[in-house]
This record gives structure tokens, C-alpha cells and sequence, in this order.
């Protein structure tokens, strides 16, 4: 059954790494316009959040409890890529610092 596809972004740019919530309410993009920008869209209005804009930015993932996104990112043309989280209430970014130059993140159990 579904319906048909619909377009939910407005803005300019292409948009990459794209992660629904864990409630389908919310879609976490990367948006490529004239800079790297992690974006936050609401899947029924298709309203768009700027949330942060770095050097690059990428894989953006959400918490189990969809209270926060982790995602990559570098600040700078010679930066390694770091991690980055971001409370969804809050809007506060915290970089967490690696060793080595970050990929992909996920979410798993702490031990």
C-alpha cells in the first residue's frame, strides 16, 4: 500500500548519508552546499534544522533512544576526522577525541 514518494527537503545542496530515527520522525543528513552541514529534517513537514556545519561531515547515526547523533566530522582541510555527539535538546556538541582518525560510528553496549 504505502504512498507514493515525496520529495522532503526544500533547501539547495545534496543530500548524503541519510538515517531515519528509530520512530521514523525524524531524518539525520549530511548536506553538501557550499560546505558540509549535519542537518536534522522532520519526515512529516520536511522543516529542516541546521545542527552543525564543519570542514567535512559525515555518517551521522542516532542514539538507540533517538535522543542524540553521533557523526564524524574535521575542522579543517589538514584535521584528521573526529567524533562528534549532539543532545537533539539541548543542541550542545561535544567532540569526542580519538587516538586515530575516526569512521564510521555506531552505537553499541558499554562494557
Amino acid at each position: 500500500q504505502g504512498g507514493g514518494e515525496r520529495r522532503l527537503s526544500r533547501e539547495k545542496g545534496h543530500y548524503r548519508a541519510c538515517v531515519w530515527s528509530s520512530r521514523g520522525d525524524w531524518v539525520a543528513a549530511v548536506r553538501q552546499d557550499r560546505g558540509f552541514y549535519l542537518t536534522l529534517l522532520n519526515s512529516q513537514t520536511g522543516e529542516e534544522q541546521l545542527l552543525a556545519s564543519y570542514y567535512l561531515v559525515d555518517s551521522p547515526v542516532f542514539s538507540p533512544g533517538g535522543s542524540a547523533i553521533l557523526f564524524s566530522a574535521k575542522e579543517g582541510p589538514a584535521s584528521k576526522s573526529q567524533l562528534y555527539s549532539i543532545d537533539l535538546a539541548s543542541l550542545k556538541v561535544r567532540k569526542i577525541t580519538t587516538a586515530e582518525e575516526a569512521g564510521e560510528p555506531t552505537w553499541g553496549p558499554l562494557y
